[in-house]
């Protein structure tokens, strides 16, 4: 069980993800689909009573096609951008254009795929919505910035916070901001398949990333510079995989510049200044907090009407701690 000082930043997109295909299923009478919802909550309650830890920070993602990054690298999460901005209104037009063309298909496989994207990205919109009226009044801190993203904020507060923090996501790059001495770690959670979450999770520190990745976590960005990112789009350096941009590294000691030419050299360059989590071009302040004004009958009308019934308000309010809220907030 972990001491009550600790602080649990939680990567809120990278689980939600998780949870809506393990519980796609699962709707309501409404026809609404529930599970990326029920799966979130259902996790909050298991690292509560798992750790111990009532100090948590909800940290959520921009629309990617805010993001700050794509002013240095306009391919920046091309693969995901869909041109909705993530308004509900945009998304539901643009399914409803696709379902039309799709009786007179040009390019049939092409049209179903992005039809079946919007159709995720509409659910997962609706339950981040529900989520987060749901945690902000039952008293949870959530923190949003325009043009930044999850691990923006992640970063952001590791570096206010500065110790005894545990960080709650499935997404390598925040590998990076583990620190022994600060007593920074990484809970990766199993994620389970089917109609149920994996009750178990990886806790990374530097000796375990270095056991994986053979690369402490102050190193671990400059080899993602190099190898570069497809999930996010982000192109690496050509011919480089994992182990061989290791290989490079450790060889170089370090001194990446002596064992690239001038033109892949550019593209390690440029990519520091994307997967990078050390050097942000902002910071928070009181303003990206939500306002979490605590109405637990509010929160429970949303439960009820999603017909969520395995939780109720009461319950989410016991995972917070009041006190941690106020001086967090005073402190920006």
């Amino acid at each position: 069980m972990e001491n009550s000082n600790k602080i649990l930043l939680i990567d809120v997109s990278n689980l939600l993800f998780r949870c809506y295909y393990v519980f796609k299923n699962l709707s309501n009478k409404k026809g609404q689909k529930t599970g990326a919802i029920y799966g979130f909550l259902n996790m909050l309650l298991f690292y509560k009573e798992k750790t111990g830890i009532s100090n948590m920070i909800l940290c959520w993602d921009s629309p990617s096609e805010t993001n700050w990054r794509l002013a240095i690298y306009p391919e920046y999460k091309e693969n995901r951008r869909l041109g909705t901005d993530g308004d509900p209104e945009k998304l539901k037009k643009m399914i409803e254009v696709l379902l039309k063309r799709k009786k007179h298909p040009e390019n049939e496989k092409k049209l179903v795929k992005k039809l079946e994207k919007l159709i995720v990205l509409k659910d997962i919109v609706f339950a981040k919505d529900k989520i987060w009226n749901i945690t902000n009044k039952s008293g949870f801190i959530n923190v949003y910035k325009p043009q930044f993203e999850a691990d923006d904020l992640i970063a952001m507060l590791t570096k206010k916070l500065k110790k005894n923090i545990r960080i709650l996501s499935c997404d390598k790059d925040l590998l990076q901001l583990i620190d022994d001495f600060k007593n920074i770690k990484v809970y990766k959670p199993m994620m389970g398949h089917g109609t149920s979450l994996n009750k178990s999770y990886t806790i990374y520190n530097e000796k375990k990333v270095f056991e994986e990745y053979g690369i402490y976590p102050k190193d671990f960005h400059h080899i993602l510079a190099i190898t570069g990112d497809g999930t996010d789009n982000v192109e690496g350096v050509r011919g480089f995989a994992y182990k061989r941009a290791v290989k490079l590294f450790n060889e170089k000691n370090g001194d990446i510049k002596k064992g690239l030419d001038e033109d892949n050299y550019k593209i390690y360059e440029r990519n520091i200044l994307l997967v990078g989590l050390h050097s942000l071009p902002g910071e928070l302040s009181k303003n990206d907090f939500g306002e979490g004004i605590l109405d637990t009958k509010g929160a429970q009308k949303i439960l009820d009407n999603l017909e969520i019934r395995k939780f109720n308000s009461k319950q989410l309010k016991k995972l917070n701690n009041p006190e941690f809220k106020e001086n967090l907030i005073e402190r920006f």
